[in-house]
């Protein structure tokens, strides 16, 4: 593997390629920092370069190997429903950050595991893309999207030895399709096994968690907590839809929307908004077609060949 190093001085640069290079002619692997050519791809290099807080997806190209390249997270989603359950995730994420002298001091491995659930368009992705937010702007981490389980392992092993103290959140999307198509004891050994990574929170989503592994739902220090997201509350729909309107010269029954409304998913509520004040539709006809759709589920042939039925393997 290579030997890794990061230079926040860059004069130091040319001093330090003609170091390496007298260190390595022994050895048969080159010596690596981060560079990038436009500040939002980064590969492991000679040319040092600082990785810029984001959220970016890890790759591997034939004539550099691995890198990772930043990815606009998207602010579509990220509306601040109030709602309990959301500001709890938020506030534990926050109390992890700020909690690294008490781990130190109890020699715990500084690392954070979260679960969440709930059934689709209820807002799970929204509340990740808060978490991404709040890890990039307050404490300049770096958000990974979780690629297959060896490239990550060995981007790791890489990353830790250029950057071993910067704050890292690991999202794991649809964890049920994940493992699925990555062997589950490699997961479970890079979430807690002999190779401990730290200074990191894994957080996992799913709309079926009854499907999932009990050595996932069921070990702390894998996933510390799990938290599930129900159909938004009143007043949580009621932030909604005043968000969307927020500043724009529309003029609706906001109380009537928030009563007709119930048992709306997020993306009932987004649907409901785009084919009325977007498209134009009678508001009547749009509320009916979608209690409808609610009324009316059609069973996936995915949920039939998985054998998802309604009971939830664990509580809140």
């Amino acid at each position: 593997m290579p030997n890794i190093k990061f230079l926040d001085n860059y004069e130091e640069i040319d001093n330090y390629d003609n170091r390496v290079k007298e260190e390595d002619e022994s050895k048969n692997f080159p010596a690596a920092v981060f560079t990038s050519p436009n500040s939002k791809d980064f590969y492991f290099s000679f040319n040092p370069a600082k990785p810029v807080p984001g959220n970016y997806d890890i790759n591997f190209s034939q004539t550099n190997g691995q890198y990772f390249s930043k990815k606009e997270i998207g602010d579509e989603e990220l509306i601040d429903l109030n709602d309990e359950i959301a500001n709890r995730i938020i506030e534990d994420v926050k109390q992890f950050w700020n909690s690294k002298p008490k781990y130190k001091n109890f020699n715990i491995p500084y690392k954070r595991g979260l679960l969440i659930y709930g059934p689709p368009g209820v807002g799970k992705t929204a509340v990740v893309k808060k978490m991404m937010k709040t890890i990039i702007n307050d404490y300049e981490g770096l958000v990974f999207n979780m690629p297959p389980i060896d490239d990550f392992i060995n981007f790791m092993y890489l990353f830790r030895s250029v950057e071993p103290e910067r704050q890292l959140l690991v999202v794991i999307e649809e964890i049920d399709s994940y493992i699925e198509k990555n062997p589950l004891d490699l997961l479970l050994t890079v979430l807690d096994g002999t190779q401990v990574y730290e200074n990191i929170v894994f957080v996992a989503t799913t709309n079926i968690p009854e499907n999932l592994d009990d050595r996932i739902t069921n070990r702390p220090s894998r996933f510390d907590k799990r938290y599930k997201i129900e159909i938004p509350s009143k007043e949580a729909r009621k932030n909604f839809i005043q968000t969307k309107l927020k500043e724009k010269d529309i003029q609706i029954d906001v109380d009537r929307w928030v009563k007709d409304t119930e048992k709306f998913s997020i993306a009932h509520l987004k649907e409901l908004f785009i084919s009325v004040i977007v498209m134009g539709n009678k508001y009547e006809d749009s509320l009916k077609t979608l209690k409808d759709m609610i009324g009316h589920k059609i069973e996936s042939s995915y949920q039939l060949k998985r054998g998802v039925d309604s009971k939830i393997g664990f509580g809140g």
